[in-house]
């Protein structure tokens, strides 16, 4: 028993060397920098897309308001965990426990890509819906809206919890079923408009 005792304190220790050296080759918060300065801009460019789309009459306010969930709820508590720690372990630690996409597997999942095209999905939806309905493609908006009721079905679902595969390919599924028959109206609206 003294020799199995004796080899696992020696393991331990050859643990403790090997991860030291690691931390002090792998610059863990300088790395934890990079992936917020990315995940700041990434915001910016989610903010920048919805900026467009209202611009050309879309109500974005729940866009604008997703960006800032994500800026309170991961990037800076983010933030906060990187500033603060005060090695490489806790670096990571923060790493991942706030996750901007997927990929926390046991922390906060924010799913902003899938959340984001939803609802922009949704909004664009709801800009041609009367255009749509006026033009007897009513069944079509039906359609579209099922399909983003599903996805968002599949989004609430998941909460903050990280997704598998699965999860995700059926809501992105839903999402891209969505898109394709918002763009199937958009194409049928011009259509009309050009005959007319």
């Amino acid at each position: 028993m003294d020799e199995i005792k004796t080899s696992m304190e020696s393991l331990q220790a050859s643990y403790k060397t090997l991860m030291d050296t690691q931390n002090s080759c792998f610059d863990v918060k300088g790395y934890a920098s990079l992936v917020l300065d990315y995940c700041n801009d990434t915001l910016t460019s989610y903010q920048l897309r919805a900026q467009n789309l209202s611009g050309r009459g879309v109500d974005t306010s729940n866009l604008f308001g997703l960006v800032a969930s994500a800026r309170t709820q991961v990037m800076e508590p983010l933030g906060k965990g990187v500033n603060a720690a005060a090695n490489s372990s806790q670096a990571r630690m923060a790493l991942e426990h706030y996750c901007l996409y997927d990929g926390c597997a046991n922390g906060t999942n924010f799913h902003m890509a899938l959340k984001f095209e939803a609802m922009r999905m949704g909004d664009v939806l709801a800009a041609m819906s009367p255009y749509a309905t006026a033009a007897g493609l009513g069944s079509n908006v039906t359609a579209a809206q099922a399909s983003l009721a599903s996805a968002n079905s599949k989004i609430s679902a998941l909460g903050t919890n990280a997704a598998t595969p699965d999860q995700l390919k059926a809501a992105w599924a839903d999402v891209l079923s969505a898109a394709k028959a918002s763009h199937g109206i958009f194409v049928a609206l011009n259509a009309s408009a050009g005959t007319s």
